[in-house]
């Protein structure tokens, strides 16, 4: 059986989305219900990342002469991008979760209004 990921829950969406296959309220709240129990795992390893562009950043103004030049060295490492990254997914998420949650409840309305 293949492990549910984050990334499997939204790419599913967003081939839904841009398929323009219709999605049931009950999938809606299902994908909301998979991503929150999963973003945990997304947010751990965002800090993760965090801490270590902050040691970065440490490392590099013991070394440095300014707090600009040691901040532009850090936005270059590929740590850094993927943190950056990271953060985008972790809103997404969450993002993702309050939209799932809406479209749950606006199909769920469309349904009794027939």
């Amino acid at each position: 059986m293949e492990k549910i990921t984050t990334d499997t829950i939204l790419n599913q969406l967003r081939e839904w989305v841009e398929t323009k296959t219709p999605i049931s309220p009950s999938l809606w709240l299902d994908a909301a219900a998979k991503l929150n129990a999963l973003k945990q795992n997304e947010t751990e390893l965002l800090h993760k990342m965090q801490q270590i562009v902050a040691q970065t950043k440490l490392a590099l103004l013991k070394e440095s002469k300014s707090v600009a030049e040691a901040k532009i060295k850090v936005e270059a490492i590929d740590v850094y991008r993927f943190m950056k990254d990271q953060e985008e997914k972790v809103s997404m998420i969450e993002e993702q979760i309050r939209i799932s949650k809406i479209q749950a409840r606006l199909s769920d309305d469309q349904i009794r209004n027939y």
